[in-house]
């Protein structure tokens, strides 16, 4: 089988690597399609992807495209790169089966060679081949850091005019002093020459100061690049996390993403590296001033800063994919961490804490090991240059001492010689470590670029129908024809769910666990999308309300109350300046939270601890529910919000909770229904029942079908 080297792809998460290996062989036909493209196309879920999916994908995109069953030792017969499903639970790309070894390229970790026999123990028997078809068209481009780069730094070309032009300066004292050591030494050699020591002296000061002062005007201008890049990108970086949809945060944890956010600071380094780029201008200055002195001499050095380059140019792809497991690796430590240390108290509790080290422990081990791989590649390329820099200046020694043994060079000429081959060779070792970190900075963009390609969810900040609609005390809801689906292949979660809910209505949904009850209320909070039908505001659609306005007339209650760290009012307002502190005071006497609220050392001014240690569960969620009403929302939807009280507490909040405003909850205890006037039972994604109730609420829960079990689960 032929080698079909193809573009490393990393998946960002565990569940993508079917839509990474697809971006693959679409890359590797011509065809450049984003990988969020691919998720969509090929319905990636929590679950994963099917090969079916990227089958149907493929041969969207033109391709043909089969799946099929194939012993390893016939895999070799079939046209490559194909798609192979490994260890029952993973895709990788197949390059190429050697006689011992197989190379494949692997979503997980990137590019790696195997043995046979490894390869046929994780082989799991089905493959995917593609080929281009009558349909296939060549599409899109490759990222190129170059662009991505360009397209931040273009603000701030009058900067870099200053720094370039600094730099171009920078090159006089560099040509001048090694012709003035020159100068210097044979002023040495010869006696009625001796009385220029002085001046020479004085202009190799001159030199040095002024080398000094453009090297200071060019650090400074890039510091100061890189603080307000920094502030800058990592700002826009966070407003683009919050505008993303819900489902984006689904498969990516937290500690992953605030990797990425630090992962801004160091691109805006990026800033300082056009000193390297620089380095090529004054490489071709220097190497003008060699052919001045010496042709010869010119090529000798240009040889082995050609010879620099080329190693470089043969080890920057392993240095690439090293940097991109490197990363991968880092995200996966981060998460892990931040996912124990949130659930501490259950790791604790369970005894399990030697398991979770163990977790952690080998995913560190990971890290180093790859850190250790790319430590030893990086060793080799820093340690090139200083020895084809030794090797240059004894081969100019050499050549340059046989020409002035022939008359052909002074002394002199020879030290400034040394000189300026040691100055052309100095950016060599600059653009050597500058590749380095360019193979690391585009590893590093590839993540952040995960983020700010994903579309955000764009909403009109004025629009028509956006002062009728959630503008009065209370809204009229209406569901038409509603399904959902977590991906196009997937089964509906919801499907077909109709409703009219007037305005001040207090609406119970009720139903067994699984049956799209919370799903149904994330629709309605605008956190995802229907697949089928829509949801009308007050007669308006949700796509005519501005964003602000239905976040301020909207509040959403769940189980997984959030605390900060910060004053009660922070939380309770989450530092908006519009709620007052009597809003804030009304919304927690309607929870029955304000007194413990004043027992607090410094009332609504104490502070509270991350997550709410300092409070109960129960206190976490009446303070969670405070927070939904301290902004007199028109509608309010609860979700199992007062699982953590107790029945007297409960009907206390409850009753606190009869606002104008419509109100609906998902439910399954007696409290919790009693309060309301309809009752709706969903199961299986369908509305089962639609009960209104009398004028006696126990009676009328007790009738509502499923309500007798769920009350008493």
């Amino acid at each position: 089988m032929a080698s079909h080297r193809t573009r490393t792809m990393l998946q960002m998460e565990a569940v993508e690597c079917g839509a990474v290996a697809l971006a693959i062989i679409l890359d590797h036909h011509g065809c450049i399609v984003p990988v969020e493209e691919l998720r969509t196309k090929c319905g990636i879920t929590r679950d994963g992807s099917k090969a079916g999916n990227m089958i149907r994908a493929a041969r969207d995109y033109g391709l043909d495209a089969n799946g099929l069953r194939c012993p390893a030792d016939e895999l070799s017969r079939l046209p490559a790169p194909m798609i192979l499903f490994w260890e029952n639970n993973h895709f990788v790309v197949l390059e190429r089966i050697g006689t011992h070894t197989v190379e494949i390229n692997d979503p997980a970790i990137g590019p790696r060679s195997i043995s046979r026999s490894d390869f046929e123990q994780s082989y799991s028997g089905i493959a995917l081949t593609f080929k281009p078809g009558p349909d296939f068209k060549r599409r899109g481009h490759r990222p190129s850091l170059t662009r991505a780069l360009l397209a931040r730094f273009g603000e701030e070309w009058p900067t870099f005019a200053v720094v370039f032009a600094a730099s171009l300066l920078a090159t006089g004292p560099y040509i001048l002093t090694p012709n003035l050591v020159g100068m210097f030494s044979d002023s040495l050699a010869v006696a009625d020459r001796q009385k220029w020591l002085q001046l020479i002296t004085a202009a190799l000061v001159a030199c040095g100061l002024a080398s000094a002062l453009l090297s200071w005007i060019q650090a400074n201008h890039l510091l100061r690049l890189e603080t307000k890049f920094s502030m800058q990108w990592s700002g826009r970086f966070m407003w683009h996390v919050l505008q993303l949809p819900i489902s984006f945060f689904d498969h990516r944890y937290a500690g992953d993403l605030a990797n990425r956010v630090a992962l801004n600071d160091r691109l805006a380094g990026a800033a300082a590296m056009s000193q390297a780029w620089l380095g090529l201008v004054n490489m071709a200055i220097f190497g003008a001033v060699l052919c001045f002195y010496s042709v010869t001499l010119a090529l000798i050095a240009s040889a082995f800063a050609a010879t620099n380059f080329v190693i470089f140019s043969y080890l920057q792809r392993r240095l690439a994919d090293q940097h991109r497991r490197i990363l991968v690796e880092q995200s996966k430590v981060a998460a892990l961490a931040s996912r124990g240390l949130k659930s501490v108290r259950e790791i604790v509790a369970s005894g399990t804490e030697s398991a979770f080290l163990a977790r952690v422990a080998g995913r560190h081990a990971d890290l180093v090991g790859a850190r250790q791989t790319m430590a030893r590649r990086q060793l080799v390329l820093s340690l090139l240059p200083a020895l084809m820099g030794t090797l240059a200046s004894a081969a100019v020694l050499v050549v340059g001492g046989l020409a002035a043994m022939e008359g052909a060079l002074t002394i002199g000429m020879l030290v400034a010689l040394q000189g300026v081959v040691a100055s052309f060779l100095a950016p060599v070792t600059s653009l050597v470590g500058f590749g380095n970190e360019v193979q690391a900075m585009r590893a590093e963009m590839e993540r952040v670029n995960d983020v700010l390609h994903h579309p955000v969810i764009t909403r009109p900040e004025d629009a028509p129908g956006v002062e009728t609609a959630l503008a009065g005390p209370a809204v009229a809801l209406s569901l038409r024809g509603v399904s959902f689906r977590h991906a196009p292949e997937a089964p509906l979660v919801l499907d077909n769910i109709s409703l009219e809910i007037p305005a001040g209505a207090r609406v119970a949904i009720v139903g067994p666990s699984g049956s799209g009850k919370s799903t149904l209320l994330s629709l309605i909070a605008g956190l995802a999308e229907p697949t089928a039908g829509e949801i009308l505001f007050d007669g308006q659609p949700r796509a005519a309300i501005s964003d602000n306005r239905f976040r301020q007339r909207i509040a959403l209650v769940d189980q997984s109350t959030v605390i900060f760290e910060g004053s009660v009012v922070e939380n309770l307002t989450l530092w908006d300046d519009g709620i007052s502190l009597e809003d804030v005071q009304e919304a927690a006497r309607a929870c029955a939270i304000d007194e413990r609220i004043e027992r607090l050392p410094r009332g609504y001014q104490s502070r509270l601890s991350e997550s709410g240690s300092n409070l109960s569960g129960g206190e976490r969620q009446r303070l969670d529910m405070a927070r939904a009403l301290a902004k007199r929302p028109a509608l309010v939807l609860l979700d199992e919000a007062t699982s953590a009280l107790d029945q007297a507490t409960e009907r206390t909040v409850l009753a606190g909770l009869e606002t104008a405003a419509t109100t609906i909850a998902i439910a399954h205890r007696r409290e919790s229904i009693a309060h309301c006037d309809r009752i709706i039972e969903i199961v299986d994604g369908r509305i089962t029942s639609d009960t209104v109730r009398s004028a006696e609420p126990n009676r009328a829960a007790e009738r509502a079908p499923a309500t007798r079990e769920l009350a008493s689960a």
